[in-house]
């Protein structure tokens, strides 16, 4: 059989007539573009025959060639122009820099007129981005906030604050008042240096107008402010004389807060020499703090208060609280360091000056910067969820990245056409980038809107954290948030420009309708990889967060906190000075308490768990030799009976009862931590223990009970009757047989009738006390939840998007298939398993990146490892079945392809 040799193909008249006019053009021209016109003029011609016929062709044929003699003549003139003009004309750089700026505001004209003609993308885009920029610029305004910013303090970097270290009992401790004067009268590495107290339950009762109120009370040396660099905005702080240490001192004044003479005094400025009633002693007022003075700057929110520092009233040292001389460790410590004085001098030197304090064998000291320590453990969590929005933000930029590359893909014409006209690919890749940054900055303004609501809720949710009610939106962040817009431009930009700019013109219309190329394929895969190994990082630092939340609420806390009711006062010491008023006050008070219809039991402490805030005090055991180091625990005043209501185990021998009376032997009962470390090897029953103001017997022990977090561990505690060491604080607990909430108005009203002039706060039930001591753990859990649950959707989104367009490219293949044989069950089938393998490929990824990241987070986690197995099995399953999910439902549309129609379009 003879073979036939094929024939070109025929030439029509109109692209005849076409290549001649190209040779108007300059040779250079022609021969660097000649050939891709002529294909782009071939496939434009092939559209209109199939558009509109032969009359289309040949419409299309007259404009082309009418339009190139007045290009042609444009290129020749723009050459003659070329060389008219000089060399240092042409290289001057002004020329350079007008032209630039011209080209510069081109492309964005262009940019914005391209993307208003796609107003969906842009919509989306602009959405999914301010999505992810305002997240991470609301978390970078908290961590700006509390972490960067300094403290308004006189040149804070020079501060530090103290701390006494017992290595043996892995703990540190405040100052007592020998240590603090120890140490200043001997530190020569010291500016000079200070102690405070303003501990939780520093509170006094204002009294002379109208109902009692009660007010936060701080002590403070003289030198406090000195040493911070603080000064007082009306009138003055303390002088030494003023000091009740000082022969001839303990002056009645008091220094107020800029906040608490607002709401006292008003608007006048003239309080200097006002005299205000604090627990039924007339102090006259001698200075107001600046507005907004903290001291460790722990602040107020919805979900409960751990105000340390931000105190109401201040009183000299020595006045009020204060155990001059008993050897409490109750008073933070705070220096100024001398100029190029190193910490680590600063240490070496304090150690040295308190060595012939007592028991120092077994005590070192620690000096932390005053940010550092302000700040402590908070640094963790704040930029593990910064990381957490940096992620989410990611993923976003992977979203519009796929999503601008499918656009890019419906633009093959119109790029073409601009590279035909001359455009070189850096050319088409700057316009491309344009278009990418110009969205990025739109998104930063959208992200700094949503940023501020963001702020808002951060804020409303937060618990209390150091200045997190001057946390916003600062100058500082919105920077933050225009440098991501540009940043995530770049990044979703970037890789789809060069993609779309390197296919060649032709490559490009011929691809119209037809599969994409195999590298946008490798590309779209590859972000959907990174986007479901970043989701999976999410998700698992979340599901440990969970697993480890739910753990820690679910911990027994050692009593029973349900229907339970609480309130607190502070007896003030002019009308109750001695045990036997303050114990008939509190029998009197109990009386009243029971009669509240509904009240099974009462109780009194000087302290009751949640916050469970009490001092600390070195004991040891009679029999123990006294130059050993003493045992640390914490001191409860109880009533008889307090264990038994609160629900407390008795472990060993007897609790107290009302046998144990001021006149009866001094008792105690210890904790169950407290006798394996002071008696490890023997019961403590019938021992003696030893502590500042007394020696008492041990009468008991009972369960440990764990008193600040349900996440700490329990403490050394012992316990003396209140009839027997009575307190001037006392709080109630009221155990009712319903809701405790509805007896509080009348526990209020009880305690009034004993004593209308008293004070009521931490007023409350005992249940919502020890939910709130897990508001840390709860706040990163729903932040960092939030952001998987986000995460997931965009993924999902992603997931979608790519299966969506791949199904419409792939129309015509997919019905050929099916022409010949191929059933739409195994076409879904296939689709669907690219999607599991790619969802594989990235779970992989993710779960090997969390694996690595996730022992960063053991101290976050409460009896829960960081490689809990339940959680990743758990973010495997969810994950995979969202890429099952979100490919199946675009997929179902090859069900509607008909075969016919795709071989007749062919």
């Amino acid at each position: 059989m003879t073979r036939q040799t094929p024939r070109s193909p025929r030439v029509s008249a109109g692209e005849t007539l076409y290549r001649l006019l190209l040779f108007c053009y300059p040779a250079d021209v022609r021969k660097s573009t000649a050939l891709d016109m002529l294909e782009i003029f071939r496939d434009m011609c092939s559209m209109e025959r199939r558009r509109s016929g032969a009359i289309g062709v040949a419409l299309f044929t007259i404009r082309a060639c009418a339009e190139v003699p007045g290009k042609a003549i444009q290129s020749h003139w723009g050459r003659r122009s070329v060389v008219r003009a000089n060399a240092p004309q042409r290289n001057s750089i002004p020329s350079r820099h007008k032209f630039g700026l011209d080209a510069a505001f081109m492309d964005i004209r262009f940019a914005l007129r391209s993307l208003r003609k796609r107003p969906l993308f842009t919509i989306v885009a602009i959405c999914t981005l301010g999505l992810g920029i305002g997240s991470a610029t609301a978390m970078f305004s908290v961590v700006d906030g509390v972490l960067l910013r300094q403290l308004p303090y006189r040149e804070p970097g020079r501060l530090v604050t103290a701390w006494i270290g017992y290595p043996s009992r892995g703990e540190y401790v405040n100052f007592t008042d020998d240590q603090y004067r120890l140490w200043r009268q001997n530190s020569t590495l010291f500016q000079d240096v200070a102690i405070y107290n303003a501990n939780a339950w520093g509170h006094g009762t204002l009294t002379g107008s109208g109902r009692p109120e009660r007010v936060s009370l701080g002590t403070a040396t003289a030198s406090l402010l000195p040493v911070l660099g603080v000064e007082s905005s009306i009138g003055r702080w303390f002088s030494p004389d003023e000091e009740g240490t000082e022969p001839g001192g303990a002056a009645p004044v008091v220094v107020i807060s800029h906040e608490f003479r607002s709401r006292a005094f008003g608007d006048e400025r003239d309080v200097l020499g006002r005299t205000i009633e604090l627990d039924g002693i007339k102090r006259a007022v001698i200075g107001v703090l600046p507005e907004g003075f903290r001291l460790r700057w722990l602040t107020k929110s919805p979900l409960g208060t751990r105000e340390i520092g931000g105190k109401e009233l201040w009183l000299p040292f020595g006045q009020s609280h204060d155990c001059i001389g008993c050897g409490s460790s109750m008073y933070q410590a705070v220096g100024r360091l001398r100029p190029n004085v190193t910490v680590e001098q600063a240490v070496a030197e304090t150690a040295t000056v308190l060595e012939s304090t007592a028991f120092f064998d077994d005590m070192t000291v620690r000096l932390v910067p005053r940010h550092e320590d302000e700040n402590r453990g908070l640094g963790q969590p704040l930029v593990l969820l910064l990381a957490a929005t940096g992620l989410l933000l990611a993923i976003a930029c992977g979203n519009i990245a796929t999503l601008s590359l499918g656009e890019l893909r419906g633009r093959r014409t119109e790029l073409a056409t601009r590279s035909a006209l001359g455009a070189s690919n850096s050319r088409v890749v700057r316009q491309l980038l344009t278009e990418s940054l110009l969205l990025g900055i739109v998104s930063s303004g959208v992200g700094v809107l949503l940023a501020k609501t963001g702020t808002k809720g951060l804020l409303l949710l937060a618990p209390p954290v150091p200045r997190i009610d001057q946390v916003g939106v600062s100058g500082t962040a919105l920077a933050f948030a225009v440098a991501l817009g540009f940043f995530a431009g770049v990044l979703f930009g970037t890789a789809p420009s060069i993609l779309a700019a390197r296919d060649s013109i032709g490559s490009a219309l011929r691809a119209s309708g037809r599969t994409g190329t195999g590298r946008n394929r490798h590309f779209q895969n590859s972000v959907l990889v990174l986007e479901v190994a970043f989701t999976a990082v999410l998700l698992v630092t979340g599901g440990l967060l969970t697993r480890s939340l739910s753990g820690l609420l679910g911990v027994e806390p050692g009593f029973n906190p349900e229907n339970m009711a609480t309130a607190h006062v502070s007896l003030p010491e002019i009308r109750y000075p001695t045990q036997v008023s303050q114990t008939l006050f509190v029998t009197e008070v109990i009386r009243e308490l029971k009669a509240i219809p509904g009240v099974q039991a009462v109780t009194a402490a000087n302290n009751l768990p949640f916050p469970g805030t009490t001092a600390g005090w070195g004991v040891r055991d009679e029999e123990a030799d006294p130059n050993l180091p003493r045992q640390s625990g914490k001191l409860f005043h109880v009533m008889p009976g307090y264990h038994e209501m609160m629900g407390i185990r008795l472990l060993d021998g007897r609790t107290f009862t009302e046998e144990d009376h001021l006149e009866a032997p001094s008792v105690a009962l210890v904790g169950e931590e407290f006798a394996r470390r002071l008696w490890p090897d023997g019961s403590p029953i019938g021992r003696r223990l030893v502590y500042p103001w007394t020696t008492v017997t041990v009468v008991g022990v009972v369960a440990d009970v764990r008193r600040e977090t349900l996440g700490s561990s329990p403490e050394p505690v012992f316990y003396v009757p209140f009839s027997q060491f009575t307190r001037s604080d006392v709080s109630f607990a009221v155990r009712t047989s319903g809701d405790a909430a509805l007896v509080l108005p009348q526990i209020r009203e009880a305690i009034w009738s004993v004593d209308g002039d008293l004070a009521i706060t931490q007023s409350g039930t005992m249940a919502s006390l020890v939910a709130r001591s897990a508001s840390d753990e709860r706040y990163r859990t729903l932040l960092m939840s939030l952001f998987g649950v986000l995460a997931s959707a965009l993924a999902a989104v992603g997931v979608f998007g790519v299966t969506a367009r791949a199904v419409a490219h792939r129309t015509r293949e997919m019905g050929i298939r099916m022409a010949l044989g191929a059933s739409d069950t195994g076409m879904v089938t296939t689709i669907v398993r690219g999607s599991i393998v790619t969802g594989l490929i990235g779970l992989g990824v993710g779960i090997f990146g969390a694996l690595w990241l996730s022992s960063g987070l053991s101290d976050l986690l409460f009896e829960i490892e960081p490689s809990d197995p339940v959680t990743y099995v758990a973010v495997a399953c969810v994950l995979l079945a969202l890429c099952v999910f979100s490919s199946y439902l675009p997929a179902r549309r090859i069900a509607r392809v008909d075969p016919v129609e795709v071989l007749r379009a062919e």
